[in-house]
C-alpha cells in the first residue's frame, strides 16, 4: 500500500507526494521535521523479497544493512552522490531517507531542444565518469545508471548520480533451483542495461555501468533513445553512427566516436574495464582533429609537443591594456608553457588566463568544467569550480589557484594587473606532462604572492577558511 501525503515515518519524515515508482521501490518527497524549517528529504521505500522463506529474509535484512552504510559512506566522501539521512525496516518494508537534490533530471534535456555537441558531450562523460570512478574505488558497482538517475543540480549545475541499484536487490532475492539464495531479476533500465547484465545479474561489474554511460553519451548525440537505435545483426553492436534522408550524421570526432562504441561494445571483454581508462582516453582527445599537427621536437629522448591555445595577437593587446591599468587593486596572471628546439626558444600559442588547463598530470574535472565557464565567460561559475576543486580535487594545485583568483577579479570586475609567467613544459609522445611537479613549483610562489594581494578585495568581515590559498599564506595584503 502506498505512502498518504501527511503520513509521517518513525514519527519524523512526513510524507509530501509521489515522486516517482519502479519494479523494486517507491520514491517520496517528505519533509524532516527534526531539521529546522522542516527541511526537505527523499524516502526510497523498497519492497521486500517474494518469497517468505526465513532465511531469505534474514540474508534481505543483512544485505539491507550493508547497502545502506556503503551509501552512507558514499554521500558523506563525495559531494556529487547525496547523504545518507537514515535507514530502517518498518511495516514489513525497507526505507531510506536520502537528501534531497533540487534540480532537473538529465532526461529533461535530452528529450528536449536538439542534439548535443561533442564538447557538451566530452563534459558530461567526464562528470559522470569522475563519479563513477569513485564509486567504482569503493567496491560498488550502481547498476542502474539512465538519464533520469544523474540530476543537474540547481546551485551549481553539477551532476549528481542518486538512485544505486545495489539496495533495491533485496527485492530480488530467492531461492534458486540449487538451493542457493541469489539474485533472480536484473535491476537496470533497458536500453542503458547491456546484455550481460541482464544474462547475470548476480555479478555486477564496472563495464555494466561503462556501457550505459556510454549509452547516454550516444543518445545525446544522437537525440535518439538507445532502445530505438539499430544493432548489427551479426555482431549485436550498437549503430548509431549513420544517416538517413530524415536524420543526418552525427557531428563527432573519429576520436570520440572511437571512444565511444568502446563503451558500449556488445562483448564486454571488449569494453572499457574502468573508468579511469575512458577518462584518460578523453583527455588524450585531441584540441582539434582538424588542424594540422604541430612538428615536434626531441630533447633527452623526450618529444615536447606544443599546445594548442587563443592567438598569442589577442593576449598581447590584452596585455597591454592590462598593464596600463594604473587604478590597480589586484594581480591576475596568465602563463606561457615554453618548449625548447634546438635552434633556441619556442613560443607557441600555449597561453592560459584560466581557460585551458596547461599544468596537470591528473584528471580533475570539476577544474576542467571552470576553465570552460572561464572561457564562457561565466567567472562567478568559474570561481565556484575552481574553488570547489580545490578543495575536492587538489589543494595544493597552484594553477588552480592562480586560475580561481583570476576568475574572482573578473567575477568582481576589478581592476587589475595582468603578469605573464613563462613555465617550461615538457610532454612525451602521448601528450602527458613529463615535469608536472616542477611545473608547479615554478608557479606555487606566483599563486601565494597572487593571493595575498587579492585578499585585499575581501572585507576581513567575509573571509573565512573557504577563501582558496588562506592556509598558503597569512590573510592579510602586502603593498
Amino acid at each position: 500500500m502506498c505512502l498518504q501525503p501527511g503520513d509521517i515515518l518513525r514519527d519524523r519524515y512526513q510524507i509530501i507526494g509521489q515522486l516517482g515508482e519502479g519494479g523494486f521501490a517507491r520514491t517520496y518527497t517528505a519533509n524532516d521535521r527534526d531539521q529546522p524549517n522542516n527541511s526537505p528529504c527523499v524516502v526510497k521505500e523498497i519492497r521486500p523479497p517474494q518469497s517468505t522463506l526465513p532465511e531469505v529474509w534474514q540474508r534481505a535484512n543483512a544485505q539491507f544493512e550493508i547497502e545502506a552504510a556503503a551509501l552512507h559512506r558514499l554521500g558523506q566522501r563525495h559531494s556529487r552522490i547525496p547523504n545518507l539521512i537514515d535507514s530502517f525496516e518498518y511495516g514489513g518494508k525497507f526505507y531510506l531517507i536520502q537528501e534531497y537534490i533540487p534540480g532537473q533530471s538529465l532526461s529533461e534535456e535530452l528529450t528536449t531542444g536538439t542534439r548535443w555537441t561533442e564538447e557538451q558531450v566530452i563534459v558530461l562523460l567526464q562528470e559522470i565518469l569522475s563519479i563513477i570512478e569513485f564509486v567504482h574505488e569503493q567496491g560498488m558497482v550502481h547498476r542502474d545508471i539512465h538519464p533520469g538517475n544523474l540530476i543537474r543540480r540547481s546551485c551549481d549545475s553539477s551532476i549528481v548520480l542518486i538512485d544505486f541499484g545495489a539496495v533495491r536487490e533485496i527485492s530480488t532475492l530467492g531461492v534458486t533451483n540449487s538451493g542457493e539464495i541469489s539474485t533472480t531479476q536484473a535491476i537496470g533500465t533497458r536500453g542503458y542495461m547491456p546484455a550481460e547484465q541482464l544474462l547475470m545479474p548476480w555479478n555486477p561489474q564496472a563495464y555494466n555501468d561503462i556501457y550505459a554511460i556510454g549509452a547516454i553519451a550516444v543518445q545525446a548525440l544522437t537525440h535518439v533513445h538507445p532502445n530505438n537505435l539499430p544493432r548489427d545483426p551479426l555482431s549485436c553492436e550498437l549503430l548509431w553512427h549513420y544517416s538517413t534522408p530524415d536524420r543526418v550524421l552525427p557531428q563527432v570526432s573519429d576520436s570520440l566516436r572511437t571512444i565511444l562504441n568502446t563503451m558500449v561494445r556488445f562483448p564486454y571483454c571488449d569494453r572499457y574495464h574502468s573508468a579511469a581508462d575512458v577518462l584518460q582516453d578523453l583527455i588524450s582527445l585531441p584540441q582539434d582533429e582538424n588542424l594540422s599537427k604541430q612538428p615536434n621536437s626531441t630533447i633527452n629522448n623526450q618529444t615536447v609537443t606544443q599546445t594548442v591555445g587563443v592567438s598569442s595577437q589577442k593576449w598581447r593587446v590584452r596585455l597591454s591594456i592590462a598593464i596600463a591599468l594604473v587604478a590597480a587593486t589586484g594581480a591576475s596572471a596568465i602563463y606561457y608553457s615554453i618548449f625548447l628546439s634546438k635552434t633556441g626558444l619556442v613560443l607557441p600559442d600555449g597561453l592560459s588566463a584560466g581557460d585551458k588547463i596547461l599544468v596537470t598530470s591528473s584528471s580533475p574535472w570539476l577544474k576542467q568544467r571552470g576553465v570552460e565557464e572561464f572561457a564562457k565567460s561565466n567567472y562567478q561559475s568559474a570561481f565556484n569550480l575552481f574553488k570547489k576543486s580545490w578543495n575536492e580535487e587538489d589543494s595544493i594545485d597552484p594553477e588552480t589557484l592562480i586560475y580561481m583568483n583570476n576568475a574572482l577579479l573578473k567575477a568582481k570586475n576589478a581592476d587589475h594587473y595582468t603578469i605573464a609567467v613563462a613555465v617550461p613544459i615538457l610532454k612525451n609522445q602521448e601528450g602527458s606532462v613529463v615535469n608536472a611537479d616542477s611545473a608547479k613549483e615554478l608557479l606555487r610562489g606566483v599563486a601565494q604572492a597572487q593571493t595575498e594581494v587579492n585578499l585585499g578585495l575581501i572585507p576581513a568581515t567575509e573571509r573565512n577558511q573557504n577563501f582558496p590559498g588562506q592556509s598558503f599564506i597569512e590573510a592579510k595584503t602586502i603593498n
